[in-house]
Formats: structure tokens, C-alpha cells, sequence
């Protein structure tokens, strides 16, 4: 019966066996294969989630934009109502 290999692969000059380095690689393999896949399967959620948010947001512009043209017409008109009654209380004629 042969002894195991082993190698020095730590400063402090403890060795570890051929076998233990195999399993650590393997274990390596599998770990980058499972961030690989979660990487993947994220990016994929984030890309459907950004696709409805884009979709979303179409949506509340849309809602939005006559809403916003009301506002600024009635701005415009409580700015010019506030400049008729400041200039008929000072006494200013105003010529429209």
C-alpha cells in the first residue's frame, strides 16, 4: 500500500494530500458553475423587471401628460388673475 502524496501549500508548513487539492478543485468547478448560473438567471430577472418598469412608466407618462398640460393652463391663469387683482388694488390700468 502506497502513501498519499502530499504537498506544502501553506506558509505555516502544513501539507495537504493529493486527494484533498483534488476535491478542493472540484469544489471550485462546481461553485463557479453555480455563481455562473445565478449570475445568468439574475440578469435575466433583471432584464424582464426592466422591461415591465419601461412598460410602466409609458404608462404613467401617458396618464400624466394631459394632467400636466391642465396644471400649467391653470398656473397661467391664476398668474395673470394675480397680476389683474395686485394691479387693480394698486391702481394700475392694465391694457390687455
Amino acid at each position: 500500500m502506497s502513501k498519499p502524496t502530499r504537498r506544502k501549500i501553506r506558509s505555516d508548513g502544513e501539507f495537504v494530500s493529493d486527494e484533498a487539492i483534488e476535491l478542493i478543485r472540484e469544489s471550485l468547478a462546481q461553485l463557479r458553475d453555480d455563481v455562473t448560473s445565478l449570475k445568468d438567471n439574475h440578469l435575466a430577472h433583471i432584464e424582464k423587471d426592466m422591461n415591465s418598469l419601461k412598460t410602466e412608466v409609458a404608462v404613467i407618462n401617458t396618464r400624466l401628460s394631459p394632467i400636466e398640460k391642465f396644471v400649467e393652463m391653470w398656473t397661467q391663469k391664476m398668474v395673470l388673475i394675480f397680476f389683474t387683482a395686485v394691479s387693480a388694488s394698486v391702481g394700475i390700468p392694465m391694457m390687455i
